[in-house]
């Protein structure tokens, strides 16, 4: 490749990373897989993808009283079915599971004191992909999540919206494309977010990835960065987090049938070893930076907590995360 186009592609990058500063902006849930997962499993002529997770984020002290840990368990499934050579239809159903255990809040009203400690959330992406010749592909489809914590209604933990996008390819060795998700958010305005897709292999091993990467048990938009061979991958990437949920109606502190947010932008390192083509184990390990809590009444709004004397926001401060991941195709 040449200097020039080295220069092209690298103008591209920088493009994209500001369509993620934009996406950040918009803080909806990333609740999409990355559709590039669903371009290699069709190559593997695999119908079927299977990833199980778990992650652990260590004691975060709060800034008001006492300090939260979190566990994180994620199950993906993805099955494809092929219409011809250039039409397929791809399902995700991915189940998400987050346990909070707070200690020593003391009863503080900053977020409610202990807000919240179960919280799911169920995600189902039906999308139909069109391989329009071997550069272009083009994507689209409704999303569908329900979040929300145990004991809470999950009628009113239901949001959705679509995502459509396009992917093109110039080699195995480069891919860009983008989508755009609007998704509604629970009790709050529709989400409208830039996605940016770019895979670029510019180096011997090295690779440069840009999109919805996984996180071990969590989802979010970020960049990561890979060096490795056909047997494994050491990386390391940035992303940002956020999960909207549902509050149960229960007799705690804080508001019933209200809405519970955290966000967080981790930076991680990962290592990936490649069980042949039909398996992976990740074992990672990172910080969970810029971290915050939030809580609204039933209407999604904060300053009726304030009028009661709950401060509505708690930051929290870094917190190491460690994990794996299994990943199957068949």
């Amino acid at each position: 490749m040449t200097f020039k186009a080295h220069l092209g592609i690298l103008a591209a990058v920088i493009v994209t990373l500001g369509a993620t500063r934009a996406a950040f902006s918009q803080t909806i849930d990333v609740v999409v897989s990355d559709p590039r997962e669903a371009e290699e499993q069709a190559q593997a002529k695999h119908p079927f993808r299977l990833s199980v997770a778990y992650a652990h984020r260590f004691e975060a002290d709060l800034d008001e009283a006492g300090k939260f840990s979190t566990d994180t368990t994620r199950i993906e499934f993805a099955s494809q079915t092929p219409f011809g050579r250039a039409l397929s239809w791809d399902n995700m159903v991915a189940y998400e599971f987050n346990h909070y255990k707070f200690t020593n809040t003391n009863g503080n009203n900053s977020a409610g004191g202990d807000p919240w400690k179960d919280v799911h959330l169920l995600t189902y992406i039906p999308t139909l992909r069109w391989n329009i010749d071997k550069q272009w592909s083009v994507f689209g489809g409704p999303v569908l999540q329900v979040a929300a914590e145990s004991g809470a209604d999950f009628g009113d933990g239901v949001s959705g919206g679509a995502l459509v996008g396009f992917l093109w390819r110039r080699d195995s060795n480069l891919s860009v494309g983008g989508a755009i998700a609007a998704i509604s958010r629970i009790e709050d305005t529709v989400g409208l977010a830039p996605i940016p897709l770019v895979m670029w292999r510019f180096a011997e091993g090295w690779t440069l990835r840009s999109g919805v990467p996984d996180f071990g048990a969590r989802r979010g938009f970020g960049l990561e960065l890979g060096w490795g061979t056909q047997s494994f991958e050491i990386a390391g990437g940035a992303q940002f987090q956020r999960r909207r949920f549902r509050l149960d109606d229960d007799d705690t502190p804080g508001p019933h049938d209200g809405v519970g947010q955290e966000t967080s932008a981790p930076v991680y390192a990962k290592f990936t070893f490649k069980m042949g083509k039909d398996a992976g184990i990740d074992l990672f390990a990172g910080v969970s930076l810029a971290g915050e809590l939030k809580v609204e009444d039933d209407n999604g709004h904060a300053e009726s907590l304030r009028q009661v004397g709950i401060d509505p926001k708690q930051d929290f401060d870094p917190a190491p995360v460690i994990g794996a991941r299994a990943n199957f195709v068949f």
